[in-house]
This record gives C-alpha cells, sequence and structure tokens, in this order.
C-alpha cells in the first residue's frame, strides 16, 4: 500500500521544538513544512512521537510533500511532566495547544493510533469543520468505560462526559 506506508523509517534527523502548556510544562513536537491540509498524529497511551507508526507516517508526508505534525503528550517522549500526573483530558489540551501553537488556523487530518484515536475524536468534536479528516489506528475511544467507570463517582462519570477527564 505505497502512499500510506513507506518501507523503512527515515535516518534523518528531526528537529524536536517545544511549546509550554498552561501548567508549565514543555510539550515537545516536530513539526513538517508542506502542503496542507496538516496531517497530525496522536500518539497512544505511554507512546510518543518516535514510535514506528509515527515515523512512517512522517516519511510518507515528507515524500509526498505533505504538512505533517507529531507530538508527546506531557509525561510522553520527549516532553516534560510526569506520566503518571496525566488524564484523557489533559493530553487532549496539550495536543490542543501544540497544533495550535505549530500550524494556526491551518485545517487538520487526525490521525490518532490507540488512545491517540479518543484523543483525535474529543479534538474533532471540539473543532468542527477545522477537521478534514479522522481516522483511528486501533483506534480505543473511551477505553475507561468498562475498565474504570464502575468505580467513579456520578460527578466524575459527567466531568468524562463533558470534558474527558
Amino acid at each position: 500500500m505505497r502512499g500510506l506506508v513507506s518501507s523503512k523509517p527515515s535516518r534523518r534527523e528531526h528537529s524536536v521544538q517545544s511549546v509550554r502548556n498552561n501548567d508549565g510544562i514543555d510539550l515537545a513536537y516536530d513539526y513538517l513544512p508542506g502542503a496542507h491540509p496538516v496531517v497530525v498524529f496522536c500518539p497512544g497511551f505511554a507512546s510518543d512521537m518516535g514510535g514506528t507508526k509515527a515515523v512512517m507516517l512522517r516519511d510518507d508526508c515528507a515524500a509526498r510533500g505533505q504538512a505533517m505534525l507529531r507530538l508527546d503528550y506531557a509525561g510522553h517522549g520527549a516532553s516534560g511532566g510526569a506520566f503518571e500526573d496525566g488524564t484523557i483530558g489533559g493530553w487532549v489540551r496539550d495536543a490542543v495547544t501544540i497544533i495550535r501553537h505549530a500550524v494556526n488556523d491551518a485545517d487538520v487530518i487526525l490521525v490518532g493510533s490507540s488512545m491517540g484515536g479518543w484523543i483525535a475524536l474529543l479534538i474533532a468534536l471540539q473543532w468542527g469543520t477545522r477537521v478534514v479528516g479522522l481516522i483511528g489506528i486501533a483506534a480505543a475511544p473511551d477505553f475507561t468505560e468498562d475498565l474504570i467507570r464502575p468505580v467513579l463517582t456520578p460527578a466524575q462519570r459527567q466531568d468524562i462526559a463533558l470534558h474527558g477527564l
């Protein structure tokens, strides 16, 4: 399926940049300039922008001249913060902070892997028509349903439903 996946990851260096979130944590990202819309990769739980899927997608975008943004949520990869302090809502805010900083108001195609599919879906619900495409790779929207929901209070369930927290 050439065009979707490159045969081997690039050995090119990438330039990691950062932006600070509202909690004072530096969030890492890698932006590849090119044609719009911008492909944005949202990694999964405990994964990061250096993962195989993210790098292969970046290489494919580079070969096509397509703009691409890879990112690390707080507590992941090259970003600051502690992983155990993270929440879905916090990681959504991190992704939004990075996307707004890196690509301003450009239209985006969100690609989410596993938990990143949930994060991409929550962003798409907020942004509407600015999101011109949404791709889930083994997407795991709301994996808390079976694991965590039974022990949550009604107020916590409402927070998750409204804010992804």
